[in-house]
């Protein structure tokens, strides 16, 4: 398998605006790369790109944003190796229990920046 990259590189799907802004400037002030989108089609065109290589897939999901379930739902089906991330905007039992029990780490979008990163850089250091 290819080398992992020296920095964490993610995709980010969320709705455009604030959430989505400042939850990027959060991962960049931690140094991830991220790749911010609110479009499935385009996160998949993004994931296929030859220019990058991801190391996650971080899906911001919120009671009128469920587009992040659908495209995790395909990634998970493909063999693109990303571990999944969901950061959840509303409360945990609105969300279907199937896709939860997929991804990698499910984190409130509250928690703590210090929290976040540590969580998560646990989560994409297992193998």
């Amino acid at each position: 398998p290819a080398a992992r990259p020296e920095r964490p590189t993610l995709l980010a799907v969320a709705p455009a605006g604030d959430m989505l802004n400042q939850t990027v400037a959060r991962l960049r002030e931690s140094g991830f790369y991220v790749a911010p989108t609110s479009s499935e089609t385009e996160a998949l065109e993004i994931l296929n790109s030859p220019a990058f290589q991801f190391t996650a897939l971080l899906l911001i999901c919120t009671n009128e944003f469920r587009e992040p379930v659908s495209l995790c739902e395909r990634v998970l089906s493909e063999t693109i190796p990303l571990k999944t991330v969901c950061l959840l905007g509303c409360n945990q039992d609105e969300m279907d229990a199937d896709f939860l029990r997929k991804v990698d780490l499910v984190i409130p979008l509250q928690t703590s920046s210090t929290d976040l990163i540590s969580r998560l850089k646990a989560t994409l250091d297992k193998p």
